[in-house]
């Protein structure tokens, strides 16, 4: 394929709605598609009462890159079964400021998403790109907000959540920030379910801001769109949302970001899944050109993950208040494979698939602390479901192989196409991470299992 070139039709918003974004593009068959890009921006809005700042350009650009991403299907349009060659011209309110900066973005891009992009920027010429309906205003002390944090529905946002309200000032309060799209709603139902109970627990300490940004399923003429469900983008477009609602927080210019550094960092398990194809979602390289952005253009937006230097077992049981945790850490959700339930060995009572990468990293980092009694999809400690056979194999071939230090660093070295902060550390966190899911295996594998990982 040649470059997919992306366009923007962006008209005058209506009364209460965010404008009608299309993402216009021909496709392989030469015919011209317009699909609209749902944006839900009534509760930012209320927060922040702003869409002329670099902020708010940061979030039109991520939400535009965020359906861009979705829209454009690799199988149909890469050009060799993962990468695509992605061309788009961003409108934005200051042109000046984005032009002088599109290579650290554009850098940025091309590692998060695995993706070739060729991106520029023009004058959003639009009158109005969102209009208020008139209604009763909530009221945010803008000043009074100690920490402001994302909050996916995943149980390292939950700890997070409760880290902070544990070390919230007397007076102060804690924003958590959320994302869903509505073409993968579970994340709007576990949001919802962890902050009711944060809510009932730590009482008036909290405000909970949800933005839906999603792609329609259908063009203008009504034909069915297929959706792009790799999600690698999902990272930017929420750190945009959190940098938005950031930026109009008086003494806060921290976004916290919470996700053990395991599943960051994101070491590939086989020689198939490293370098463009291993999820970067919160890569601590990927971090680094964000906030490189950010310093350079004047987004004043200071990006912290407390945990990048920890296990998931670690940042469990370092919780700041492990009895409250233990109250609803089963309603979060890890998984990376939850709506494809077709093999699995339990298909109601769980959302997780006890499988994928994050299911095995929480099994065993919930398994230090004790906590590792929930329902899975498959468990794979009594039994190698057949329609997971190879995903088990790469696992305990990856367990059973000696790995030095060494290696490990260049290997994370290869995995970021980088050098890398802190790499001594991050290697001695992947050799611990190891050994947390080796010890889970050995307490709770049967014999078959420890045999596989080669367990006496």
């Amino acid at each position: 394929m040649n470059d997919m070139e992306i366009k923007l039709e962006i008209p005058t918003a209506q009364v209460g709605k965010f404008s009608d974004i299309k993402l216009c593009y021909y496709d392989s068959s030469d015919k011209l598609r317009k699909v609209s890009l749902n944006i839900d921006f009534n509760n930012l809005y209320r927060f922040s009462e702003d869409t002329k700042s670099l902020s708010f350009d940061f979030f039109l650009i991520a939400s535009t890159i965020y359906g861009i991403d979705n829209l454009i299907t690799r199988y149909e349009y890469s050009i060799n079964g993962w990468t695509r060659e992605l061309k788009v011209t961003f409108p934005v309110r200051n042109v000046a400021k984005w032009n002088a900066s599109a290579k650290i973005l554009n850098d940025a891009l091309t590692f998060l998403t695995g993706d070739s992009w060729d991106i520029s920027f023009e004058k959003l010429n639009v009158r109005s790109i969102f209009k208020e309906k008139k209604k009763k205003k909530i009221l945010y002390d803008k000043s009074n907000y100690q920490f402001i944090s994302l909050f996916s529905g995943g149980l390292d946002s939950l700890v997070g959540a409760v880290d902070l309200l544990e070390s919230l000032s007397s007076t102060k309060r804690l924003l958590l920030v959320s994302h869903f799209d509505s073409n993968s709603a579970g994340p709007n139902t576990d949001q919802r379910t962890l902050n009711s109970y944060l809510e009932t627990i730590y009482k008036n300490k909290s405000d909970w801001i949800q933005a839906k940004v999603y792609l329609s399923h259908h063009d203008v003429d009504a034909e069915k769109i297929e959706i792009e469900t790799s999600y690698r983008s999902r990272s930017i477009l929420f750190i945009a949302i959190g940098s938005y609602l950031q930026n109009n927080v008086k003494n806060s210019n921290k976004l916290i970001i919470p996700e053990n550094g395991t599943i960051s960092l994101n070491y590939p398990m086989t020689p198939s899944r490293s370098s463009s194809l291993s999820t970067r979602t919160t890569h601590p390289y990927f971090f680094l050109k964000i906030q490189e952005l950010f310093d350079q253009i004047g987004i004043k937006c200071k990006l912290e993950n407390p945990y990048s230097l920890l296990t998931k077992g670690e940042i469990v049981a370092n919780c700041k208040n492990l009895t409250n945790l233990k109250g609803i850490y089963e309603s979060s959700v890890s998984c990376s494979k939850s709506g494809r339930k077709m093999n699995w060995d339990r298909k109601t009572g769980t959302r997780h698939c006890g499988v994928c990468i994050p299911c095995i990293y929480r099994r065993s980092g919930l398994h230090k602390s004790g906590l590792d009694q929930q329902l899975y999809g498959i468990d794979i400690l009594n039994k190698v479901n057949p329609g997971h056979h190879d995903d088990v194999l790469a696992l305990a071939n990856y367990l059973t192989t000696p790995v030095s230090k060494e290696e490990v660093k260049r290997g994370l070295i290869t995995n970021s196409s980088s050098t890398i902060e802190n790499l001594d550390d991050y290697a001695d966190l992947i050799l611990l991470s190891r050994e947390e899911v080796k010890k889970w295996i050995i307490d709770k594998g049967n014999k078959k299992i420890k045999n596989l990982f080669k367990i006496k």
